[in-house]
């Protein structure tokens, strides 16, 4: 299964909702080809949308649950991504469990699931 890793947190409503949009869009493009994924996103902001309040840690530590259970991650490289918290702690897991990961720009979404490849997590450290 492929997680899908992208930034979301922002003080703007505007920007988290463009990039839940864009993981959704991912999540889309990589089922239509039979493709498991992971996008935690699609499911943390329904949980929230459904009345589920957690802290920012928690909802962390339940992304990290569903990491550990995947063979694969591809990061998105929207806008702000290179700040994001999240998605470097779990670019740090994906190292340490030696998991592929694929560095997806926001203009080659639309090209998935033709452009994984990825690279060694390892040499992604930051």
């Amino acid at each position: 299964m492929i997680y899908i890793a992208c930034p979301y947190t922002d003080e703007s409503s505007v920007i988290q909702e463009q990039r839940y949009v864009e993981s959704c869009r991912a999540a889309a493009k990589l089922m239509a080809a039979r493709i498991a994924v992971y996008n935690p996103l699609a499911q943390t902001v329904t949980a929230i949308a459904a009345g589920l309040s957690l802290t920012h840690e928690k909802y962390l530590e339940l992304d990290t649950e569903a990491l550990l259970r995947c063979s694969e991650m591809i990061v998105l490289l929207l806008p702000g991504w290179e700040k994001s918290v999240g998605v470097h702690r779990e670019m740090e897991i994906a190292a340490d469990r030696r998991l592929r990961v694929t560095l997806v720009p926001e203009k080659r979404i639309e090209d998935l699931p033709y452009v994984l490849g990825g690279y060694n997590a390892t040499d992604l450290r930051f």
